[in-house]
């Protein structure tokens, strides 16, 4: 079987399979900050409610990472306390994901509000130094979903970028946005310069 040729899926879990959508983004370290970052995260914020709200989507996967990962979990978390019937699951890298937010010393509440929040976690097998883990990760993501979001420049060379290549090979619909900022003056949310197929 080729490598992207994926089982055929029971109509149970093709029904969740298809209504099920993955998120992946920029660190902290590769997004803009002040006004600039607002205003992307302000067009991330269009973009999944635009998409909750017209596609049918309600079950959402993060990758549990800080910065865009976080940010789209904590706008989630927002519309599902509000009462939007969304089912948002965690996938965690490895067991020891904890001591990787150290390292990079990500800001750890972030971490521990999306443990927090999410309906469910799903924690991967390995260590944190394990080749390979954050790979891994997204293909899970991704291999469980009909669409993905992801926030990153067409540039870079980071798992964020790899994933949304993954997922346009399997032929996921997906909502490209670029991290880059385009201004000041920054466009409105809806006029955000995104790449969008099928979502």
């Amino acid at each position: 079987m080729p490598e992207t040729q994926l089982p055929l899926l029971s109509p149970d879990e093709f029904a969740v399979w298809e209504r099920s959508l993955c998120f992946t983004g920029h660190r902290p370290d590769k997004l803009p900050q002040g006004a600039a970052l607002d205003a992307l995260l302000a067009a991330l914020n269009y973009h999944i409610q635009r998409i909750v709200n017209t596609a049918g989507f309600d079950r959402f996967y993060t990758g549990l990472a800080d910065g865009i990962d976080y940010y789209a979990a904590r706008q989630l978390f927002r519309m599902r306390d509000a009462g939007s019937p969304l089912h948002i699951v965690g996938v965690q890298p490895c067991e020891d994901y904890r001591e990787v937010y150290r390292f990079f010393r990500y800001d750890m509440r972030h971490f521990d509000e999306m443990l927090r929040q999410c309906d469910e976690i799903i924690v991967l097998p390995g260590r944190r130094f394990d080749k390979g883990i954050f790979l891994e990760r997204n293909r899970y993501m991704v291999q469980h979903s009909a669409a993905i979001m992801a926030v990153c420049d067409a540039e870079s060379r980071s798992g964020s970028r790899q994933a949304l290549s993954y997922a346009k090979q399997l032929g996921l619909a997906y909502c490209s946005i670029p991290a880059a900022v385009p201004g000041p003056p920054f466009p409105a949310p809806q006029d955000w310069p995104a790449e969008r197929y099928g979502i």
